[in-house]
């Protein structure tokens, strides 16, 4: 309750301290406006706690208002948000989230396509390309999904594109989902 409410007077602050037009702009992004930029760090801490506390709807709607005023997202608020529309299975909002940012050519968005896919009920057949595009961004994810490869208890700091250490912090945040849902 505590954190909550220091979270809280934090954002508030920082809406009190932007000038008004700034939060009438909904053309341009937020993010480069240097003042605004710790009124939306507290914004995403806040929809961080309310992740850890649960209240995932909270935390969709602070995620959503974020990308709202910061549209290029400077901030990786889009995966924290297809991670959240896909354990609420929330699949017409996920693949809103892709098409909005179609030039996104991470491992996240490459296997959340594969996962909404599934959610959907494709086969297997039907996911084929899809499943080829997210091996070529990184193989090593499938290891840990079929269960082939044992996950690290450690996740890494850093990582490159492709790498072993990439597949580890992406299935870190991904496992529960992948061990829900059912492979074609």
């Amino acid at each position: 309750m505590k954190k909550e409410i220091g979270l809280l007077k934090a954002e508030s602050t920082g809406l009190r301290s932007m000038q008004p037009e700034w939060r009438q702009d909904d053309v341009h992004s937020m993010w480069g406006i240097i003042e605004a930029r710790p009124m939306l760090r507290a914004q995403e801490a806040t929809a961080d706690f309310y992740v850890e506390k649960g209240e995932v709807e909270k935390a969709i709607e602070g995620y959503e208002y974020l990308l709202h005023y910061n549209p290029n997202d400077n901030q990786g608020i889009r995966f924290k948000l297809m991670t959240l529309y896909l354990e609420q299975r929330q699949v017409k909002k996920a693949r809103e989230l892709l098409e909005k940012y179609p030039e996104d050519h991470t491992v996240d968005f490459y296997y959340a396509e594969v996962l909404i896919e599934i959610l959907e009920g494709s086969s297997y057949k039907d996911i084929k390309e899809l499943l080829d595009r997210a091996f070529e961004a990184n193989l090593y994810v499938m290891g840990f999904i079929t269960g082939r490869t044992d996950l690290p208890e450690e996740i890494p700091d850093q990582y490159t594109p492709g790498s072993l250490e990439e597949a580890t912090v992406y299935y870190h945040r991904h496992k529960h989902i992948w061990e829900s849902v059912k492979l074609p």
